[in-house]
């Protein structure tokens, strides 16, 4: 993990843990390195700085409630390979007027 400048870049790993980030506001920008297959549950729930999430084009599956209440957050691009979105996921997410959903998603929860 690093954090430079309002950016955290997470290192190489294939899962964020369930609210492995959740609550923190020392970010704006979240870069996940290709690899990561999921975000766990609340993984960056609260973080109510964040405005942009750069995601992998590996994530299949983004967990329940892993951004809520990130009411900041405008800019989100979701990778065509993801499949599972969870259940409120992008709650409270009041900045992110839309988001598109890629072709091959299987599951909202």
């Amino acid at each position: 993990m690093e954090l430079t400048q309002d950016t955290l870049t997470l290192s190489a790993c294939t899962a964020v843990v369930d609210g492995a980030y959740a609550g923190r506001d020392d970010f704006r920008r979240l870069v996940l390195p290709e690899g990561i297959i999921t975000i766990g549950n609340e993984a960056f729930t609260g973080c109510t700085a964040l405005e942009e999430v750069i995601l992998p084009d590996t994530l299949t599956t983004i967990g329940a409630a892993a951004f809520a209440g990130c009411e900041r957050l405008s800019n989100i691009e979701l990778p065509a390979a993801l499949l599972i979105i969870g259940e409120g996921a992008f709650l409270d997410c009041t900045a992110l007027h839309r988001i598109n959903l890629p072709q091959g998603l299987q599951a909202i929860e």
